[in-house]
């Protein structure tokens, strides 16, 4: 298997309140994942499709000024042309934001090998240390 490459990146944003958003985002490529970040302000996502397969949880936090942030991923996304990518809130929420980014030669097995979360109050250096369980894993910080 060879590195890691990105493919495309998808991604919107809404002061509307709702309960879900969704953008068109089209993959390509072997070997591919998919990486969506979304975040809001005051509810987690409930949930995340990617051409209607579920997005598993990686990433939960909540961060300063009560945004909170959500990281989904999935292996092997469709290839279907404009595939629909959609976030949902448990609640209506009006500030929110979501992006899809997909990438080629990711290991099939398990693409996210490392997780880390890091609280940061933006008065001091921020530092943060990852290693990787998995060879061809993604490292995405938002």
């Amino acid at each position: 298997m060879g590195a890691i490459a990105y493919d495309a990146a998808t991604g919107t944003r809404s002061e509307v309140s709702s309960t879900s958003m969704s953008v068109t985002h089209t993959a390509a490529g072997a070997n591919r994942a998919a990486v969506l970040y979304s975040s809001s302000n005051g509810n987690l996502s409930s949930s995340a499709t990617y051409d209607g397969t579920t997005m598993a949880s990686e990433v939960e936090l909540t961060s300063v000024g009560n945004y909170e942030q959500d990281i989904r991923g999935l292996i092997a996304p469709s290839t279907t042309a404009s595939a629909t990518v959609t976030t949902n809130w448990a609640a209506s929420v009006s500030g929110k934001a979501m992006c899809v980014i997909t990438f080629s030669g990711a290991n099939q097995t398990d693409a996210f090998g490392a997780t880390a979360t890091i609280d940061a109050d933006f008065t001091s250096p921020i530092t943060l240390s990852i290693t990787t369980t998995t060879a061809n894993s993604i490292v995405a910080f938002f």
